[in-house]
């Protein structure tokens, strides 16, 4: 994709290439019409799967973004939209997505109660494993 020719240093690249996603990702979340939405989810998938670097970025989605994103394919799935549900099914198998507690990036050390973070952590994943158990 000639969207990422032009950066001079890697460094850029990874920089614009995560901002890029997580610009993307934010309007497959926004309340917006259902084209709207599935736009974004395409365009997340091809950014995704043509991104020059190696390893490739992950998209950052915490647990509610992600149960917004799986209830969105829930609705897609009984309209019979199997290509958008193949777009997602196809992330989920490459593990394109980053399950993170906060949306923005921390210091190393954080002050505060790590007992938190453990009970985010922690119903996240039975969250998780719930949705695709089912």
């Amino acid at each position: 994709m000639q969207i990422f020719c032009g950066r001079q240093h890697d460094r850029e690249l990874h920089e614009f290439s995560e901002d890029l996603l997580e610009l993307v990702k934010r309007r497959a979340l926004a309340p917006e019409t259902v084209g709207v939405r599935a736009a974004a989810l395409y365009l997340l998938y091809a950014l995704y799967f043509r991104q020059p670097l190696v390893p490739k970025l992950k998209v950052r989605i915490t647990l509610s973004e992600f149960r917004d994103v799986s209830d969105f394919v829930g609705e897609l799935r009984e309209g019979q939209h199997w290509d958008l549900v193949y777009v997602w099914a196809r992330l989920l198998q490459n593990h394109a997505f980053s399950y993170v507690v906060y949306r923005e990036y921390l210091p190393y050390r954080v002050k505060g109660d790590s007992k938190v973070a453990r009970i985010a952590f922690f119903e996240f994943w039975t969250t998780y494993l719930a949705i695709f158990l089912r």
